[in-house]
């Protein structure tokens, strides 16, 4: 009887503190931020909830379009699901696609609850 009831006791311990764990992780709502490109800035508009990034939008740009395209196209949904900024660049597109790195980590880095 002891066993089961110290057990039911630490499995509910267990279970808070991983709620605990998976607090909140970010300050919800739009952080806007900008990075410079290989042609000019990249600015980027990233949502968070209070548990994830929910989205990358990429608001303006002066980049090569066919470059950029396929650096968002790739990149982005990387990033959403991998829930960060840490995704390998396009070839051929490098300064883009660290510009996307850098503002989205930049966004992540103003939206973080510490």
């Amino acid at each position: 009887m002891k066993r089961a009831v110290l057990f039911a006791v630490l499995a509910a311990s267990l279970a808070v503190a991983a709620v605990w764990a998976q607090g909140e992780r970010f300050v919800p709502g739009t952080k806007k931020t900008q990075a410079k490109g290989h042609s000019g800035l990249v600015y980027v508009s990233v949502y968070f909830t209070s548990m994830r990034m929910v989205s990358i939008i990429v608001t303006s740009h002066t980049e090569s379009t066919p470059s950029a395209n396929m650096v968002f196209n790739r990149m982005i949904p990387a990033m959403l699901d991998s829930q960060t900024y840490h995704v390998d660049t396009v070839a051929g597109a490098t300064a883009t696609s660290e510009a996307l790195r850098l503002a989205v980590q930049q966004a992540m880095t103003q939206a973080r609850r510490y």
